[in-house]
């Protein structure tokens, strides 16, 4: 049978073209793109640059299937239905950015940059808990990922977990000093925290694997206010 090869991304080749990706203030992606040369857009309920391509994947596929533009339209700018996966909220005068429903390294990185863009330089506090089932290297997993986030301007990161020492340990080595960084053993510990470190208008970052179950620090720091 014949086949027909569609491309997606960046590159000058791709049929669907990435252009742009813009957060918007009410949370998500306006991506502008091109599709076989003609300009269009479409809003994207997740946010973060790196689910600009993905969100292009998803229509380039749709569409290859014959679904209407305006039904792909509408489903990507859906609120995604999984738990704790990029819930902005506001607890007293911080911003919240719960992405707790699971963790990996790139994906942390990504969650990271997200926040940051979403800061628009107001002071970012990282809470990060641990990624489990990374196998005999997952000390340097999370020593790579405070590495990371040091080289971005994050105000204070808070390691929660088996391996918070080692990701602070990547953090002090990449230059983040000691008195922004604080290794906790479990998720009850962090909502005191957030709030020593956390100026008015921060923008607070939970993200770690779903055993961790780092949405109770959410759960308590929204008491505690």
């Amino acid at each position: 049978p014949s086949q027909k090869l569609i491309r997606f991304g960046q590159a000058a080749s791709a049929d669907y073209r990435l252009e742009r990706a813009i957060a918007v203030e009410e949370g998500g992606l306006r991506v502008d793109f091109s599709r076989n040369g003609v300009a269009a857009h479409f809003n994207l309920a997740l946010a973060g640059r790196h689910n600009a391509k993905n969100g292009l994947a998803a229509l380039a596929s749709a569409e290859a299937l014959g679904i209407s533009w305006e039904k792909i339209h509408d489903n990507l700018a859906k609120p995604p239905i999984l738990p704790h996966r990029q819930k902005s909220s506001r607890i007293g005068e911080w911003h919240i950015f719960d992405d707790c429903y699971n963790a990996n390294p790139e994906a942390t990185k990504a969650a990271l940059d997200t926040v940051v863009e979403l800061a628009r330089g107001k002071p970012v506090i990282a809470v990060l808990g641990e990624m489990r089932d990374l196998g005999l290297e997952a000390a340097d997993y999370h020593r790579e990922v405070g590495r990371y986030a040091a080289s971005l301007p994050v105000h204070a990161l808070i390691s929660v977990g088996q391996h918070a020492g080692a990701c602070l340990a990547g953090a002090k080595a990449a230059g983040l000093a000691e008195e922004n960084c604080e290794a906790l053993e479990k998720a009850e510990d962090v909502a005191p925290a957030v709030c020593r470190r956390s100026p008015p208008g921060s923008w607070v970052l939970f993200k770690a694997s779903r055993g961790l179950r780092l949405e109770l620090a959410i759960e308590a720091l929204r008491e505690m206010v």
